[in-house]
């Protein structure tokens, strides 16, 4: 804040979004309700803060102001996402010495979101492991960043759950989740990362509406939210995460939609 009370960060976003205005975009699509509106051409009034429809499908609806009007929905939607060949058989080696057996069902447990939601707590993600082993037999690798692996260690409960947290970047964290058979989280950017490479994915959203599955959750024909069934959609995220209501997701509801996925289970 400067001597006048105008924010510093604000001007900085200004000059940014002024430099933008100047380099005379031809088609400049927006929302019809920001204070910055007025620098588009072409406004589209849609309010996004009712969490009415997908980000996705937001995004694609701007689209039709020069012409392009898709039909979009998770069974056709196609994200052309590439794995980088060397990439991919540097994961495979690390997999290999690792002694991750991939001819069992592979599941990747990513628990952190960087604090873009409300996560669901470590304990929960415990119980949850516990009970997959007692009913399958997998591999499951833990992932997040480098802050995340100590407190992730605690969900290492035996010797078939590696921890792999902090050890990958992006392209290495795309082509190890190429390898799954199963990509669980919060919601975070690396479970729409694998919904996009088709795998099964399973999300755990809060029922707040800012941050609302309906708008955030992953989008693809081989997803699966879970949401706490308390109706707690006009809580603030401090709120929620105060009051543990991510703690009412029932895991046994979570294994018995993993139960009937296409895996071989003892």
């Amino acid at each position: 804040m400067d001597a006048k009370g105008i924010s510093i960060d604000k001007i900085h976003n200004v000059s940014k979004i002024d430099k933008w205005f100047l380099s005379k975009i031809k088609n400049r699509i927006g929302t019809g309700f920001r204070w910055y509106s007025f620098l588009f051409n072409k406004k589209v009034f849609v309010n996004r803060k009712f969490a009415e429809k997908y980000e996705l499908e937001f995004n694609i609806e701007l689209l039709k102001e020069i012409g392009i009007d898709e039909k979009i929905n998770k069974e056709n939607v196609n994200y052309s996402l590439q794995i980088n060949k060397d990439i991919q058989k540097k994961i495979d080696v690390i997999l290999k010495t690792e002694n991750i057996n991939l001819t069992k069902p592979l599941y990747i447990i990513h628990p952190g979101s960087g604090g873009s939601s409300v996560d669901l707590p470590i304990n929960k993600y415990i119980e949850l492991i516990e009970k997959i082993f007692l009913c399958s037999d997998v591999e499951i690798i833990i992932t997040g960043n480098n802050d995340d692996k100590v407190i992730f260690s605690n969900l290492i409960i035996n010797e078939k759950v590696y921890n792999f947290a902090g050890r990958f970047s992006l392209s290495e964290l795309i082509a190890l989740i190429n390898k799954c058979d199963l990509f669980i989280s919060n919601s975070t950017g690396p479970l729409h990362i694998a919904s996009a490479l088709n795998k099964n994915v399973i999300g755990f959203y809060p029922n707040l509406l800012t941050c609302s599955y309906k708008r955030w959750g992953p989008y693809g024909s081989k997803s699966k939210v879970f949401i706490p069934p308390l109706n707690c959609k006009d809580c603030k995220k401090e709120q929620c995460s105060n009051e543990g209501c991510m703690n009412n997701i029932d895991m046994n509801d979570v294994v018995d939609y993993i139960k009937k996925l296409k895996f071989t289970f003892s």
